[in-house]
């Protein structure tokens, strides 16, 4: 259920003015890192703040959204690729101005979970983790259709596989 147009309202006016907002986030897009019903701490950010790596939070047409930011695009007008840390996560480019702040905390029961300022190398894992997902879709769909790429069939392919190793026998008694 999206939240109610006001709670977004509120967090856009606090954040913009400063302000740290406090709230129960929902959705599973960020899990493992937050889990739906995790207490999330959001502090305002500037666009020349974030990095790779960070949790954000920023107002999406769906609503408020928080993902962890994989790339920063230059130029004049700054953007941001961001995707959840759940599988298959995707977002489109967010523009910086729809930035609303850097997530700093997660509370899971009453306690804390993590501070979220990691390094670079975990958006990089996000980032090749998506493309291996990507890929795994497409061979799925090569493997559905009954064709492979190069042009063998699937039964043609398992054949192949299953002369190609030889199963091992194990020497006599050896259990």
């Amino acid at each position: 259920m999206p939240p109610a147009p006001r709670f977004t309202e509120l967090c856009v006016e606090l954040l913009n003015a400063g302000v740290p907002v406090r709230f129960t986030a929902t959705g599973p897009s960020m899990a493992p890192t937050i889990h739906d019903g995790d207490v999330i701490t959001v502090a305002p950010a500037r666009v020349d703040e974030i990095e790779a790596g960070d949790v954000t939070l920023y107002a999406a047409p769906r609503g408020l959204t928080a993902h962890r930011v994989v790339a920063r695009t230059g130029g004049p007008t700054p953007a941001f690729v961001t995707r959840g840390d759940a599988p298959g996560s995707e977002d489109a480019l967010v523009a910086g101005k729809t930035l609303l702040g850097r997530v700093l905390r997660v509370e899971r029961r009453r306690f804390r979970v993590s501070d979220l300022r990691l390094t670079r190398w975990m958006a990089r894992v996000s980032f090749v983790r998506g493309w291996c997902e990507a890929v795994r879709r497409a061979c799925e769909r090569f493997r559905r259709s009954g064709r492979i790429p190069g042009g063998l069939p699937d039964n043609r392919l398992d054949a192949g596989r299953a002369a190609a190793s030889p199963r091992r026998e194990r020497p006599s008694g050896v259990s």
